[in-house]
């Protein structure tokens, strides 16, 4: 799988790699903010804002769930933006298998370690 987007904390989407990935015209403080009250995204649920302090001004950057970059994928309605939205459907998908592993592994330990109770 080509890494299209980078996933960053806790599996968020810096939302100017999206903005630069789907080449939209518009300057991002401009898009986000208003693709934030257009589709009534919530702050610390779909997004959350990081202060970044630079030599200038401390900047916003947005990190957004990756169904928040779907949906903002979807309303870009451009080929860059179907394939951002087609490459988190991918992204989910690897998730939830890896989740799964994880799972299968620890009850996998898990009841090694109660068959080793058992034999005591």
């Amino acid at each position: 799988m080509t890494y299209l987007i980078p996933l960053r904390h806790n599996n968020k989407i810096l939302a100017r790699d999206l903005h630069f990935f789907i080449d939209t015209k518009r300057q991002f403080a401009n898009w986000i903010n208003e693709r934030i009250e257009n589709y009534d995204f919530i702050e610390n649920q779909d997004y959350i804002i990081e202060l970044v302090y630079t030599k200038g001004r401390p900047r916003k950057e947005y990190y957004v769930t990756l169904d928040m970059a779907k949906e903002l994928c979807m309303v870009e309605n451009n080929e860059k933006g179907r394939q951002a939205r087609r490459y988190f459907i991918d992204c989910e998908k690897r998730l939830k298998n890896l989740e799964q592993e994880k799972m299968q592994k620890l009850a996998f330990h898990q009841s090694l370690g109660y068959k080793s109770q058992l034999k005591q």
